[in-house]
């Protein structure tokens, strides 16, 4: 019986423009409009997708029940329930949906960059 494929990693390319797309939603003082909020929300979304197989890859290396997996279990199922939510209905609760929504794709690249 052959072992289950690893989902593919994301490409220099796909790196490049997650830390683009994450740097744009990171950058202070710069409130986009509400349509340039909900894209990048959904290219965030999208990132997320993309980043957490090869991120729970690594932390199946860990032993299962130590410490170092707990926290990265924890770490992975925040970041699940981030990409979950949605923009909510003021700019302020988009505002900070979309920087958790960036901070989580820029831990999902360390995640990446661990496994590389």
């Amino acid at each position: 019986m052959s072992e289950p494929l690893a989902p593919p990693a994301p490409t220099p390319e796909d790196v490049a423009q997650i830390r683009a797309t994450v740097d744009r939603a990171l950058r202070p003082l710069a409130l986009p409009a509400r349509p340039e909020m909900a894209d990048l929300e959904q290219r965030l979304r999208e990132y997320v997708e993309l980043l957490l197989p090869a991120a729970e890859a690594v932390m199946s290396a860990l032993r299962r029940g130590s410490v170092d997996w707990c926290r990265h279990h924890e770490h992975l199922d925040r970041i699940r329930r981030h990409a979950g939510q949605g923009l909510g209905g003021t700019p302020l609760s988009a505002h900070v949906q979309l920087r958790h929504l960036a901070r989580d794709c820029a831990a999902l690249l360390e995640y990446v960059e661990c496994e590389r």
